[in-house]
């Protein structure tokens, strides 16, 4: 039984559906980059420039922004030299709590960022189970 419309997948040799769906996914994602941009540039520049420059150029500003450059170099170098080390145990080695590490792992792609910060800070908060200064 042969159909009326041939099949769009292939276009003499050419995948049609792979740039298509590249194309949608740059069109769905690009939004949620630029806007929160755009959001933080307008809002920033309410009162001009001069103060948005003055911000930007602030000792804070250039503090906080090494302490982040910082921060995720040696987070980087700690995921690198203990995500090579756990991937080649786990994937050479059965043992006891096996698992239980492939979970540990797993959690910070399966809880949002701002569920496990509430959590820490349900934790470790003023008023927290273990912040608690009694």
């Amino acid at each position: 039984m042969s159909t009326a419309f041939p099949s769009m997948r292939h276009v003499r040799g050419f995948d049609v559906v792979r740039p298509l769906s590249i194309a949608t996914l740059i069109a769905i994602m690009l939004p949620l980059v630029l806007l929160p941009l755009a959001s933080i540039f307008i809002f920033g520049t309410s009162k001009g420039l001069g103060s948005f420059w003055a911000a930007l150029t602030a000792p804070e500003a250039f503090f906080a922004l090494q302490l982040s450059l910082v921060t995720s170099f040696w987070a980087t170098v700690f995921n690198v030299v203990f995500g090579l080390f756990a991937s080649y145990v786990l994937s050479r080695h059965n043992f006891w709590g096996r698992n239980a590490i492939i979970v540990i792992i797993s959690l910070p792609t399966a809880i949002p960022t701002a569920v496990a910060g509430f959590a820490l800070l349900l934790l470790w908060g003023p008023y927290g189970t273990l912040g608690r200064r009694d």
